[in-house]
């Protein structure tokens, strides 16, 4: 298939560079800017958590003195990786949107506890070229979520759906967890791959607060089978699944990753299930 960029690159091998900055702007008046696939992170909408999307236009931030109006494109998934709806809304240039995920379910009369969700922020002049010098635009929103304790995080995302999403290598977390008080560790896991994969969380325990990673003792571990798109809350008891008393430094793991950087959000867990949350 002949595209509009490649018959830019042969022109540029083939006429002289005075000619080159004439032909730059002519090409890019006619072809769009380049948008990865869409940006994905898990939702949690049940009695103990709610979630709420936080999106902010951002090309604004990269073209402040152009209008960089966008659409906002919103789809939804059930925790079995079910296609549930999409949403589209407008975004205006420096625009922010605070969308709470149970009115989008609502929608859709859907009762999903949890599951995946994406957004896409597409330019409504995605031609102009403000957009081209960026590369591959990938939409970037946050999600937070909220406890009925009072408890709130908020994490963006670090999965895109790409159809040619593979299986990863085992990765061990670089954060040192402290078991002081900890009562349970909840990993939230998508699997943005279009085939199943199977995965094994693991607890590990670490000889000091910065040891090495390699070091690290295994001690529990739960398989899962995730089909596409399907996402998994797989949780640690203290004491029940690993005695914390007896290891000061925790950290988690997974093998293999579902894609090259879908790791599992972190959620460490307390007195009365308040909660701190990152990116493992």
């Amino acid at each position: 298939m002949v595209t509009t960029q490649t018959i830019y690159h042969e022109m540029k091998k083939r006429l002289p560079n005075w000619s080159k900055d004439i032909i730059r702007p002519l090409v890019w008046s006619v072809t769009k800017a380049h948008f990865a696939p869409p940006v994905a992170q898990m939702y949690l909408c049940n009695a103990e958590m709610e979630s709420y999307l936080g999106i902010n236009n951002f090309y604004s931030l990269l073209s402040p003195t152009q209008d960089t109006e966008v659409m906002i494109k919103i789809d939804l998934y059930d925790s079995a990786g079910v296609f549930i709806g999409s949403v589209e809304r407008q975004g205006r240039h420096f625009s922010g949107v605070g969308i709470r995920v149970a009115d989008l379910l609502k929608k859709f009369s859907s009762n999903s506890p949890m599951g995946l969700i994406t957004c896409e922020l597409i330019p409504r002049h995605p031609r102009r070229a403000i957009y081209k010098p960026l590369g591959i635009c990938a939409s970037h929103f946050f999600v937070f979520y909220r406890a009925s304790n009072g408890s709130m995080g908020h994490i963006h995302p670090s999965s895109v759906l790409d159809p040619k999403n593979t299986p990863s290598a085992p990765f061990v977390s670089n954060q040192s967890i402290s078991s002081v008080g900890l009562q349970k560790i909840s990993l939230l896991q998508l699997n943005p791959c279009k085939v199943p994969v199977q995965v094994e969380h693991r607890v590990l325990s670490l000889n000091s607060q910065v040891t090495a990673r390699d070091g690290a003792t295994i001690l529990c571990k739960k398989l899962s089978l995730m089909g596409p798109f399907e996402t998994r809350v797989v949780e640690f008891e203290s004491e029940k699944d690993f005695p914390a008393a007896n290891h000061p430094y925790l950290t988690v793991g997974v093998d293999p990753l579902p894609s090259s950087n879908s790791k599992p959000l972190l959620f460490r867990y307390y007195k009365g299930l308040h909660f701190s949350v990152s990116h493992s």
